[in-house]
């Protein structure tokens, strides 16, 4: 309600909003009462507070929907037509309240798993060099751009590493930056 009060001041103020007259209704700067009377597509009508949210994923009927402010999860996955097959059901909490222009994403029990093993392959907070990326190996002490680039040529070329020391195999990663990283690296 607040919001709809904010918006409806900052127009009058701007002169766009001229009444708020007889049966809640919002009159354009441009219209009068006859124009009103005539076409009531040209009028805005005070609506009740309500929210825009977006449900995607693993559900029958993805979209945004709207629902009344103070709306749980569990109403727009309703809308939504509810769960699929493969849904993660126990990813979502439910009975939590939505607010406007949110986004829910519903797991499949695939994503969900892989999202997880992926939260625990990050947990150590050692990187796996079989794995990571440019922009991941970059974040170790020592290693740039380049040489972060030539580890990753080198696994596409010789596949995964085995062992971390197979590192110092590669052009300017010697002892030296080996050992700055070496408590920071791992393969799986």
């Amino acid at each position: 309600m607040k919001r709809i009060i904010t918006c409806f001041l900052v127009l009058w103020g701007m002169g766009i909003i001229t009444a708020c007259a007889r049966e809640n209704t919002v009159y354009l700067e441009s219209d009068t009462q006859e124009e009103y009377d005539e076409s009531a597509s040209e009028t805005f009508a005070c609506q009740p507070a309500s929210c825009c949210v977006y449900i995607c994923g693993a559900v029958v009927r993805p979209g945004v929907y709207e629902v009344p402010e103070g709306s749980r999860i569990f109403q727009v996955l309703e809308l939504a037509g509810g769960f699929t097959e493969d849904a993660a059901v126990t990813e979502l909490n439910q009975a939590e309240p939505v607010h406007d222009g949110q986004m829910l994403r519903v797991l499949t029990v695939e994503e969900a798993a892989a999202e997880a093993a992926e939260a625990q392959e990050t947990a150590d907070g050692r990187v796996n060099i079989n794995t990571a990326s440019v922009e991941e190996l970059m974040g170790l002490a020592g290693i740039g751009e380049s040489k972060a680039q030539s580890i990753v040529a080198y696994r596409e070329e010789h596949g995964a590493f085995s062992e971390t020391e197979e590192l110092m195999n590669i052009t300017g990663i010697k002892a030296g930056v080996y050992e700055k990283i070496k408590n920071n690296i791992k393969v799986d």
